[in-house]
């Protein structure tokens, strides 16, 4: 799929996937629930950035456990610019919610030499013109 912009999508999704916490035993429902959402990004042609593993939320009850509940997609015409995804270096700013750091950089340069392309040149559709001497 081709698309007009480059696209990265982040948000609190509040889902629970395999995906970005492999560790985590997931009911039916979870795991039909996100599976919703993961499908249709890959149908759309995203890739998640999340580092597998990762906590994103820390809940304030005993009852919950930590969670990795907030997801970051990458269009993959711009996931060669996707650096690194990162919860864990800036301090908790009261939330029960880690901040993500997601880090892109410009792609390498092109390196290839201009040359001429004439296969790909009509010849035959260029304007003649005479000279009179």
């Amino acid at each position: 799929m081709d698309v007009d912009y480059l696209y990265l999508v982040a948000g609190d999704f509040n889902i629970h996937h395999s995906e970005s916490n492999p560790s985590r035993l997931l009911s039916s429902l979870e795991e039909k629930e996100s599976a919703l959402y993961f499908n249709q990004a890959a149908d759309l042609d995203f890739t998640v950035l999340n580092t597998p593993g990762v906590y994103t939320q820390f809940p304030y009850t005993d009852t919950h456990r930590p969670s990795a509940i907030e997801m970051a997609f990458a269009h993959l015409q711009i996931f060669p610019a996707f650096r690194s995804w990162d919860a864990t270096t800036l301090p908790s700013m009261g939330s029960d919610h880690a901040p993500i750091v997601i880090s892109l950089g410009l792609p390498p340069p092109h390196n290839d030499e201009p040359r001429l392309r004439w296969e790909d040149t009509d010849c035959l559709t260029w304007p003649t013109s005479s000279r009179n001497g």
